[in-house]
Order: structure tokens, then C-alpha cells, then sequence
């Protein structure tokens, strides 16, 4: 892959052979002038060319579209520049359909094309002729279609469908941009796969709308368990793809400033695609849920506002564990030795609380403990 995306015709037409050209109507007359002029007819034109005379006459008389990749063969027969008799691109079995200008190739690297990249690692699926999107919320299928809309392609059809979940459907052209610019055709957990060098080597906003789409489409934010979680599933023999592909994000979320980053292997399954497993990228920490926030964010409203009550959860967690740490120093420095439960007891929290407090309290050299019995241990502060 390319470290700065250019999408060339040729480039396209490696991915779907039956991408035709419409032709400038002003420019025909000139292309029949020059055949007649350098091989006396069209008949001897196209026996050069090995082209059906009918058909090379049809497309002269602007009836037909011819592939691009004849097209350019007749260019260069008669030396000249292709990009100046084409007027648009267009799928040969649809010549009415989506098109692309010629004016904007080659198709460069952009946020827009960044985050739709994002989706098609997500809740995107790139078939055999379609690119087809499949999400509950509202506002990330809007935004997918507002992005698809800001593409090269013009006169997008979309198709809709309802099951469980809104599936919006776009044509063959959209999917082929995307599949040009290194999104994964098929089922993505039977194949390898990795993220574009062009976003993985791009600016901050490039990789930035990477992350929001796909984090949007694959997340769990978790305010009880106090994490962001990303799951996404290989077949066994690709687990180490998968690794590599989680180890990627992780690079790419630290450039943006998001540390704490945890990746672990967790469920392993048996179904339609054989032996799966499963990994997990987390993030923790309130400093990083902050820039989490700040330089990605989610479209999604619903995780969005998961996401703000993680956050003050946090941060209402860190300031009664200071507290509480406070006032296990205080009824150790007034009242002596206590066990872990009447600590507990103390300041009202629970006994699981009270243990995680004193053992950073015991790192920090502050407490010391005295074992009693297998189960119990009594607490006083530690002697300097």
C-alpha cells in the first residue's frame, strides 16, 4: 500500500474490469477525423484494433460506452491523452446510474474517505457489487450517508432496508473507491487484514476520523466497569492478524493522546466460521477517557453521553478514594490497630473498598499489617 493515497481509473479498473467512459459529445467528431485520417476507415481502424466494427461505430455515434480499458487502448493507438475526450466514469452495466467526473482524478486521501474506511472495518460490509452499512443509530447512519454523499461519486443511489437494524445499501462505484483505498472485501473474520499506511501515516484529523468510526461502530463504553472496549473477532489460525491489527490502533490512539491501553485474548467460540477467538482492546483511566473526549469523541448520542458519565464517574471515584484513604489514616493514627472489616465499618464502605485502600496505602508505605489468621489481618500505621 501506498504511504499517500492516489486513486488512478487504472486503479479502479483493476478492481472492476467494466468501468466504461462516457465521452465529451463535442470530442467524437474529432476521434472519427483522426481514425479516418490515420487508417483511411473505421473498418480498417478496428481491424488494427481488434474491436467489433458495430460496436466501435456505436460508441463513435455516442450510443454506447465503451470500457475504459478499451478506450484507453484506442488512445494510445492514435497518441493521444484519454482525459480529454472523457467526460465521466460509469459502471458498464449501469452507464445511467453513479458516475465519476473525470476532473477529479486521481482521488487523494481525506477525512471523509478516512472515516468511511473506519466503517467498513466496523459495521460496513463491502460485498461482490455493493457497499452496505448496518447500524441502530440514527445519527452514524446519516453521517454515512452525508460522507458518501462528499465522495467523488455523483447521483449516489441508496437502498434501505429494515432488520433489527437499518441497513443502507450503496452501488458499485462507492464500493469500488473504498475497496481502492484499502477497505477489507468480505467476511472480515476469515481474512486478513490491516489499517491503510495512508491513515496509519496521515494527519492527526485523518487518523482521528479513522478512530470515531470505527469506535463508534465496534466500542462498549462501560461507566460501572470503568472502561472503553473495543472486541473484534479472528478465526484461530488469524488470531495473530488480529493482534498485529489492535497493535496498529493502539499506535494510532497514542498519536492522538490516548494511553492505558490493554490488549488480551477473552472468549473463544465454535460456530459457522470454525474456531474463533476474540480479543479485546481496553482503555482505562480517566485522564485518557478526557482525551478520548476531547480528540475523537463518538456521532453516537447514546455513547456519547456513556462516555460523560464514565468520566464524572471517575472522577467522583478518584476524590472519594482520596477521602477515604484520608480518614483510614486519621482512625489509624487516633485509635491504633483495626482489622480490614471494622475499617470498613468505620467509614462506611465496603470491605473489598477498604482492602484496595489499604493495600495502596501499604505501597506507599504508609500501613503495615500484622496477619492473624489465613483470612484476617489488623492494620496500624508504619513506624518510620
Amino acid at each position: 500500500m501506498l504511504s499517500n493515497l492516489s486513486i488512478s481509473i487504472d486503479d479502479l479498473c483493476k478492481i472492476n474490469p467494466k468501468i466504461s467512459v462516457v465521452l465529451k459529445r463535442e470530442k467524437l467528431s474529432e476521434l472519427k477525423k483522426l481514425i479516418i485520417k490515420n487508417y483511411k476507415s473505421i473498418t480498417k481502424f478496428s481491424a488494427t484494433m481488434r474491436y467489433c466494427r458495430s460496436s466501435l461505430g456505436t460508441f463513435l455515434r455516442g450510443k454506447n460506452n465503451p470500457t475504459f480499458l478499451t478506450f484507453k487502448k484506442i488512445a494510445e493507438k492514435l497518441d493521444l491523452r484519454p482525459e480529454e475526450f472523457i467526460l465521466k466514469i460509469v459502471i458498464k452495466d449501469n452507464p445511467h446510474g453513479t458516475f465519476i467526473p473525470i476532473e477529479v482524478f486521481p482521488i487523494k486521501e481525506s477525512e471523509v474517505l478516512a472515516s468511511l474506511i473506519g466503517h467498513t472495518f466496523g459495521d460496513g460490509h463491502i460485498g461482490k457489487s455493493s457497499f452496505t452499512f448496518t447500524n441502530k443509530s440514527q445519527e452514524l447512519i446519516e453521517s454515512v450517508m452525508q460522507k458518501v454523499r462528499q465522495l467523488s461519486a455523483k447521483k449516489i443511489t441508496i437502498n434501505e432496508r429494515f432488520h433489527k437494524a437499518k441497513t443502507i445499501g450503496f452501488p458499485r462505484l462507492v464500493r469500488d473507491i473504498l475497496v481502492a483505498a484499502g477497505a477489507p472485501v468480505g467476511n472480515k473474520i476469515v481474512q486478513s487484514f490491516e489499517i491503510p499506511r495512508w491513515i496509519k501515516n496521515g494527519s492527526l484529523g485523518i487518523k482521528r476520523s479513522f478512530l470515531q468510526a470505527l469506535f463508534d461502530d465496534e466500542s462498549t463504553v462501560s461507566p460501572k466497569s470503568r472502561e472503553i472496549v473495543l472486541n473484534m473477532k479472528k478465526i484461530e489460525k488469524l488470531i495473530n492478524n488480529l493482534h498485529y491489527f489492535f497493535d496498529e490502533l493502539k499506535n494510532l490512539l497514542k498519536d492522538i493522546g490516548v494511553e492505558g491501553i490493554t490488549i488480551t485474548t477473552c472468549h473463544r467460540y465454535e460456530g459457522k466460521n470454525g474456531i474463533t477467538l476474540e480479543k479485546r482492546l481496553r482503555i482505562c483511566g480517566t485522564s485518557n477517557f478526557v482525551a478520548f473526549q476531547n480528540k475523537i469523541g463518538f456521532l453516537s448520542n447514546k455513547k456519547a453521553e456513556k462516555l460523560k458519565t464514565l468520566i464524572e464517574g471517575t472522577q467522583r471515584f478518584q476524590l472519594r478514594s482520596g477521602e477515604a484513604k484520608e480518614k483510614i489514616m486519621h482512625i489509624l493514627q487516633k485509635d491504633g490497630k483495626f482489622t480490614t472489616k471494622e475499617i470498613a465499618k468505620k467509614i462506611r464502605i465496603s470491605s473489598w473498598s477498604a482492602w484496595d485502600y489499604l493495600q495502596e496505602l501499604e505501597k506507599k508505605n504508609l500501613v503495615e499489617r500484622i496477619r492473624t489468621s489465613n483470612t484476617s489481618h489488623i492494620w496500624h500505621l508504619k513506624r518510620s
